[in-house]
Formats: C-alpha cells, sequence, structure tokens
C-alpha cells in the first residue's frame, strides 16, 4: 500500500469543528472523516457539469457555514489515488481542492452523523 500523500487545506473554523467532532465520535482522524465524504459524495461531485455548484451543497453550506468564517489551514492525508481524483475533479470545476472537499462534506455530514459511534472503552 502506498504511503498517504499530505495535502494542505483551508475550512471554514465552524466545518473543522465539525468535521474533528465526527472523528472524536467515530475515534477516527480528520483525513478518514474527508475521505469518506469524498468517499460518499464523489459520484455526484464528478458529474457536476464544470464551474457549477452542487444545489444542494450549496444551500447546506450557507445553512450551516460561511465563507466570512475564519479559515484555519488544515493539512490532511490522502491516498494518492484518491487525492489524484480530487485534483481532477477539481481542475475540472476550475475550483479549488478546499471548496470541491468543502461540497463533499456538506453532501455527506448526515451520512456521517448516521454512522455509529466508537464503541466505549471499558475503565
Amino acid at each position: 500500500m502506498d504511503d498517504p500523500i499530505e495535502q494542505p487545506l483551508y475550512f471554514p473554523q465552524t466545518m473543522l469543528d465539525d468535521i474533528a467532532r465526527e472523528a472524536r465520535r467515530l475515534d477516527r482522524s480528520l483525513s478518514w472523516c474527508v475521505q469518506k465524504a469524498w468517499s460518499l459524495a464523489r459520484d455526484e461531485l464528478i458529474a457536476l457539469a464544470p464551474a457549477s455548484d452542487h444545489p444542494r451543497a450549496h444551500a447546506l453550506f450557507r445553512e450551516r457555514y460561511s465563507y466570512q468564517d475564519l479559515k484555519r489551514k488544515q493539512t490532511l492525508f490522502f491516498p494518492a489515488e484518491m487525492l489524484s481524483e480530487v485534483k481532477n475533479a477539481a481542475e475540472r470545476q476550475d475550483r479549488s481542492l478546499s471548496w470541491l472537499l468543502h461540497q463533499a462534506w456538506c453532501l455527506s455530514i448526515d451520512q456521517i452523523s448516521n454512522l455509529p459511534p466508537a464503541p466505549l472503552c471499558p475503565t
């Protein structure tokens, strides 16, 4: 298996807080959560016409987050094949990787929120 590749991304602080909350609940990494979001939303996002917003993702972003929110740089890790796929989709959309992964998070947040939490460790 190839080593994961580092990719710096920018997220609105409130979105990053939501991702971190889900990561803690699931006992997973931030990288895993964003990879999962991409896996769940990729088909819808790849099917978009170039330079267009996904209507549902755009509405959810506007409802929950703001582009005026403080942006925070966060380095995440991706398998090489997945990162290449995300980069190709972002290039086709003439958008940033961060923008595309924001869309993926918005489209998949409900599915990720419905994943069962990590079992509690006995004390």
